[in-house]
């Protein structure tokens, strides 16, 4: 799971074990995720997760509150840089 977070993150995403998995034990005790662990012949068992109900739910919400957090500070920077393009200096803001 780490090694997936790192590669599709292309590198941005750097978690350690010591972060993931107390994660994915508060989204356990919190419904988002299922766990089962698995014993595959004489190796030992692994314990492997799938999103829940209540955590697609929760993955669609987040996903619109971060385009609208995206979509804003995206229009935040097209502006500041439409006034630097204008011929403003930019370290002269009215605050108010």
């Amino acid at each position: 799971m780490l090694k997936l977070l790192q590669s599709a993150g292309n590198g941005v995403l750097e978690l350690k074990e010591g972060t993931l998995y107390p994660l994915l034990h508060r989204l356990e005790d919190s419904g988002y995720i299922a766990a089962e662990w698995e014993a595959e012949g004489r190796q030992r068992p692994r314990k492997y997760y799938a999103i829940a109900a209540a955590g697609r739910d929760r993955l669609s919400l987040l996903r619109t509150e971060w385009s609208g957090l995206v979509g804003a500070l995206g229009g935040l920077l097209d502006s500041l840089d439409a006034m630097n393009h204008d011929g403003a200096s930019g370290a002269e803001t009215d605050a108010t």
